[in-house]
């Protein structure tokens, strides 16, 4: 999404194709710079991209996020594995990163959108 984009800096979009839409259930913190995903009952919207390099993706992506899998309690997100619900009410499994450190100065984005919240935040 923009206004956070790494993965142009990271060499990630080669390995992604966007596939559409969709959302995890969440709750979604704006950080300032990027937002924070905790696992809740809510909804996180955002997008699924298939992966045509899962290792290669993986290990980059960590690096963005700050995710360590051989030390999770240093690492700013935790890598997970969800179900997200696709616009046809499909489920599909993907990875999220969920934030692992204090939101005592993080403000909600109550409809779980960053795009949209970026985007009133902006006007």
């Amino acid at each position: 999404m923009s206004g956070f984009d790494l993965r142009k800096h990271s060499e990630i979009d080669r390995y992604i194709n966007f596939e559409g839409y969709g959302f995890i259930k969440g709750l979604l913190f704006d950080l300032g710079a990027y937002p924070a995903a905790i696992a809740s009952s809510g909804k996180i919207f955002g997008e699924l991209y298939q992966v045509s390099d899962p290792l290669k993706l993986l290990s980059r992506t960590d690096a963005v996020e700050q995710y360590f899998p051989q030390a999770e309690q240093s690492s700013m997100y935790l890598r997970r594995q969800v179900q997200v619900t696709v616009k046809n009410g499909e489920s599909k499994k993907a990875w999220c990163y969920y934030y692992s450190k204090s939101l005592s100065d993080a403000v909600l984005i109550a409809d779980g959108d960053y795009r949209s919240h970026v985007g009133k935040s902006s006007s």
